[in-house]
């Protein structure tokens, strides 16, 4: 359950700032977990950040865009 309420906070943060995160603005344990799952299941993608010592999560386009907010209606969150 835990999981899910992370990566609902995840998805919420990327789609109202609309910039790529690092790990480390997800006030959660382990964070690169939550982002390496979403990742695989195809709702974000991760890169590493110009030869710096970290990855950045973002939306590749508005198609995968539209999978979060589809993931996050999926899961009771109301989104604009």
């Amino acid at each position: 359950m835990r999981a899910q309420t992370v990566k609902k906070q995840i998805l919420q943060k990327m789609i109202a700032r609309d910039e790529p995160i690092r790990a480390c603005n997800i006030t959660a344990s382990n964070q690169n977990v939550y982002l390496i799952q979403l990742e695989r299941a195809g709702i974000i993608s991760r890169k590493w950040h110009d030869g710096q010592g970290y990855k950045i999560a973002y939306f590749k386009d508005d198609e995968q865009r539209k999978k979060a907010i589809k993931w996050l209606k999926a899961h009771g969150v109301k989104v604009a």
